[in-house]
């Protein structure tokens, strides 16, 4: 009997120990020395794949505590990958070639539909995780992870959070809703809150976050549980990553052409040294052979780098782009007024040599074109909700000018309307307008015409109009888009 009881009150003393020390006894009690190389928002730009890995595997010889993070947005940027038949397949390949641990997923991992998106999800060899999205019980997609944990050699944990970015008003991600049907999304610092547990149960709590950075500093003012944000979405080049609220946040620029590397020394739950820095990829000798012949294989494309067009100097600006794209849109399908926004024009600049490959850069997302009869009235509520939205011009447009006149604080007081000539639109009338199924989709705007797809993508349009036009640069440097504050 004594022998029960004695092992009855050090069972309660361990068990009341255990309780009172809580989370700190399952922290590491030694030194723990952590590299983290990260990326985000590369939008298929491969060529940079073969020296990034290089410089992971290299590190990886000598350090046993090596981890290689991805924070979203891989694909829909470089014609070489979104015209690849099937869509994506190069990025998916060299992704699985290139080391990942992590992979959180970002808005345009939504792009090429949900086949190719079950495809990267189903093969990849690494851990896929976003934490705020419920994906559909039909088991069509198989479900990304809200966290995972990693662990150092020494058995110290290291939890890592997914998080990816909505919009305000859609509760979406920005990519064409279409493409998510069926899908939940809540917001990303509602939902981070609910993990701070993580911290308890681990040493290292991590947001892989494509929230933006502006996000990321809310994020880590109402979270100090977190020990590091690795972010992405808002192609922010974080050279030196400082801590705000006690939270390192970084973030690696865009498009393959830094490597973040951040080096921690944890030692019983806390962060006791860091450095974080970013490598210029351009500076790195070293590549992987096997991987810099998959990219030679992938770019020999000669239909994409053929030039099918020149005209006489070289465009720069996504205002005299945007008046090219929607100039083409009005002439080839005889729209009236066509629009586009700036978001779906991907680049600043096009050289006076047109390849196929430089209209599908600059137009990666494959929108199709929607005709709509508007009144100007429908017309003022799509640009009078955007302004309102952005405080900014964010659509281009052919066949009209517009003039967004504001009060200080941006609220929109009035819209003029003007065709070629200067004269004010017909109130009465109904116009013939061309959007691209992004905005038909994604943008509010009063129209009793549903609209009608015209089957033709925005770059087809444009390559028909650049093959078939005789001076496509005519009235380019226009500015049809004003504000004037009143």
């Amino acid at each position: 009997m004594k022998v029960r009881k004695s092992f009855l009150v050090k069972f309660v003393l361990v068990t009341l120990l255990l309780g009172l020390c809580g989370w700190s006894c399952n922290r590491q009690p030694q030194e723990v020395k952590i590299t983290i190389f990260h990326v985000n928002d590369i939008h298929a730009k491969i060529d940079n794949f073969a020296k990034i890995a290089w410089v992971v595997k290299e590190e990886r010889k000598t350090n046993p505590n090596v981890f290689f993070v991805n924070a979203g947005d891989n694909f829909s940027g470089n014609p070489i990958v979104d015209q690849y038949k099937p869509k994506g397949e190069p990025v998916f390949e060299l992704m699985n070639m290139m080391g990942y641990d992590v992979l959180e997923l970002g808005n345009h991992e939504f792009d090429y539909g949900k086949e190719r998106l079950k495809k990267f999800m189903t093969e990849a060899n690494f851990k896929i995780l976003c934490a705020n999205v419920q994906f559909p019980e039909t088991g069509e997609l198989p479900k990304p992870l809200p966290f995972v944990i990693l662990k150092t050699k020494e058995g110290a944990k290291i939890a890592m959070l997914g998080l990816i970015q909505i919009e305000k008003k859609s509760r979406i991600p920005s990519t064409h809703p279409d493409k998510i049907k069926g899908m939940v999304f809540s917001d990303g610092i509602e939902t981070a809150l609910k993990y701070k547990h993580l911290k308890k149960e681990n040493d290292l709590l991590i947001a892989i976050s494509h929230l933006g950075y502006e996000v990321d500093e809310v994020l880590a003012q109402k979270m100090a549980e977190l020990d590091l944000i690795v972010g992405g979405h808002s192609h922010t080049k974080i050279e030196h990553p400082g801590e705000i609220n006690g939270v390192l946040v970084a973030q690696a620029g865009s498009y393959a052409k830094y490597l973040g590397r951040i080096d921690l020394t944890i030692k019983g739950g806390e962060i006791i040294s860091h450095k974080a820095s970013l490598i210029d990829i351009k500076t790195v000798a070293g590549e992987i052979p096997e991987i810099k012949e998959k990219i030679i294989e992938y770019n020999k494309n000669p239909v994409l780098n053929k030039v099918f067009k020149s005209i006489p100097k070289n465009l720069e600006g996504k205002p005299v782009l945007g008046n090219l794209i929607t100039d083409a849109v009005t002439n080839i399908h005889g729209l009236d007024i066509a629009f586009h926004n700036n978001g779906g024009i991907r680049t600043h600049y096009m050289k006076k040599d047109i390849r196929l490959k430089d209209i599908y850069t600059i137009l990666p997302f494959g929108n199709y074109i929607i005709h709509y009869k508007l009144t100007p009235a429908e017309i003022k509520s799509l640009l009078k909700n955007d302004f309102s939205r952005r405080k900014e011009i964010d659509l281009r447009v052919s066949g009209i000018t517009y003039n967004i006149i504001h009060d200080a604080d941006f609220k929109v007081l009035d819209i003029e309307l003007r065709d070629k000539t200067g004269k004010l639109l017909d109130e009465e009338k109904k116009y013939n307008v061309g959007l691209n199924d992004y905005v038909a989709s994604a943008y509010a705007f009063d129209h009793q015409d549903q609209g009608t797809n015209l089957n033709m993508i925005v770059a087809e349009t444009l390559i028909k109009y650049l093959e078939t036009s005789q001076d496509v640069t005519k009235g380019l440097m226009e500015n049809r888009t004003l504000t004037t504050l009143k």
